[in-house]
């Protein structure tokens, strides 16, 4: 009789055991998977900076955009704290974060207050917290201008807050999620 009260616990035991493993294994999955979307994400980068940096060092009109690989870019970041040149893509999408930062809102070329966004890749956004008040920052256009903007502040912001992330009086709002995706790592500039 013994026996047979045990036998249920037992397999109810390496049922919770089969499905430990199996979440397990799903979790180093997910993980791999986002360590793959990086350096995918990286790789694209570094290729497009480059032609990126090709287009301005040899164009002598006012491009306010280029294509490359089927993508639209309006020129490149630099924040040398952070050791980061990135493209910025014209349009905010989820499949163009997965690749490079965005601009979410503005329009830099009409000298309007402007919104980058991009991941928390450590080679994208991931780093933005440790920006300090009056680093560097600067923005190369198509045609070669650089615009030099300075930190002013960083600040956490909700995470759902469009309206506190697009109305500021910042000329520049650099921003990417934290790793719970509850809030949002906002870094404010304004030119120099």
């Amino acid at each position: 009789m013994e026996k047979n009260k045990l036998r249920p616990r037992n397999i109810i035991g390496k049922i919770c055991i089969v499905l430990g493993w199996q979440l397990l294994v799903v979790a180093v999955m997910l993980i791999g998977y986002g360590y793959y979307e990086a350096k995918n994400a990286y790789t694209f980068s570094e290729t497009t900076v480059a032609e990126i940096q090709d287009t301005i060092d040899n164009e002598i009109s006012n491009l306010e955009e280029v294509e490359y690989k089927g993508k639209v870019y309006i020129g490149l970041i630099e924040i040398p704290t952070l050791n980061l040149k990135l493209p910025i893509l014209r349009n905010c999408t989820d499949e163009n974060l997965k690749l490079a930062p965005c601009r979410f809102f503005g329009d830099i070329y009409l000298d309007e207050p402007v919104v980058f966004a991009a991941h928390n890749y450590p080679k994208f956004f991931g780093n933005l917290k440790y920006l300090k008040k009056d680093d560097d920052i600067y923005f190369r256009m198509l045609d070669g201008k650089r615009i030099q903007y300075k930190v002013k502040e960083t600040e956490a912001l909700d995470g759902i807050d469009v309206e506190g992330m697009t109305n500021t009086e910042y000329d520049l709002t650099l921003f990417t999620c934290n790793y719970a995706k509850d809030k949002r790592i906002t870094v404010r500039c304004n030119k120099y």
